[in-house]
């Protein structure tokens, strides 16, 4: 799995930060991906965010303890890190990160759909 020495810091740019989390869950749940329904994501919702559809019926906080991830949900771009009491700036940073899944979302169908027309 994830090395916490290679792992991005909370506040390394979002994209490297969900990155690292997608390779994550590509070792933990591969094809992880296609269980995701992207008009559903909602990176701030327990159930509707990416481990919450990847894990269906396991809420967030249980799933990623369960993982012994938790404590890294942020460096993995699961969630926001921690100490922003502002809404406008949790909106955005949810917001920022769902982008930044959706890319990587993407680009493994892409991938996968490439891969599947070959054979």
């Amino acid at each position: 799995m994830f090395s916490v020495i290679d792992m991005p810091a909370t506040n390394a740019p979002v994209a490297e930060r969900v990155a690292f989390g997608a390779k994550t869950l590509d070792e933990l749940a591969p094809e992880w991906f296609r269980k995701i329904e992207k008009d559903r994501l909602d990176i701030a919702s327990g159930s509707e965010c990416v481990i919450g559809q990847v894990f269906e019926g396991c809420c967030f906080g249980c799933k990623l303890d369960a993982l012994n991830i938790i404590d890294y949900k942020a460096n993995l771009g699961f969630d926001i890190p921690t100490g922003y009491d502002s809404y406008s700036v949790m909106k955005s940073w949810y917001n920022d990160l769902k982008v930044a899944w959706l890319v990587e979302i993407d680009q493994r169908l892409a991938a996968a759909t490439a891969v599947e027309a070959t054979v």
